[in-house]
């Protein structure tokens, strides 16, 4: 690896003391409704320290009402499996995960881009 790889990815990985928000990972279950369709329900996998960076915010107007997005990027050490299918919890925060980027090229840490739910 020369010097230059080595500071693009040390750029990207964060210090060990960044990883201070503990969340849920939670994997979607389709459960039956009884009337022939399907609703989510949300099983817990695993607790995870990260670091959650907020990337963006805006307002749009959807069903006659103001509705904010807010944009994270949330970093963790690499875990296997981890996919857009998935959302993390932090108390009654929830983050979907809508993609899963690794951080440099030896699997150590992983970058997910995720949008906050608001209730």
């Amino acid at each position: 690896m020369t010097a230059r790889t080595m500071s693009l990815e040390s750029k990207s990985v964060p210090p060990i003391g960044a990883l201070r928000h503990r969340l849920l990972l939670e994997a979607s279950t389709p459960t039956a409704d009884g009337a022939g369709g399907a609703e989510l329900s949300w099983s817990p996998l695993a607790y995870v320290w990260a670091e959650i960076e907020p990337r963006a915010g805006r307002e749009a107007v959807g069903a006659d009402a103001v509705e904010a997005r807010v944009t994270h990027a949330i970093r963790l050490r690499h875990r296997a499996g981890l996919s857009p299918a998935m959302r993390f919890r932090e108390d009654t925060r929830v983050f979907a995960i809508r993609a899963v980027l690794a951080i440099g090229t030896r699997r150590r840490w992983l970058e997910c881009l995720c949008e906050e739910i608001q209730k």
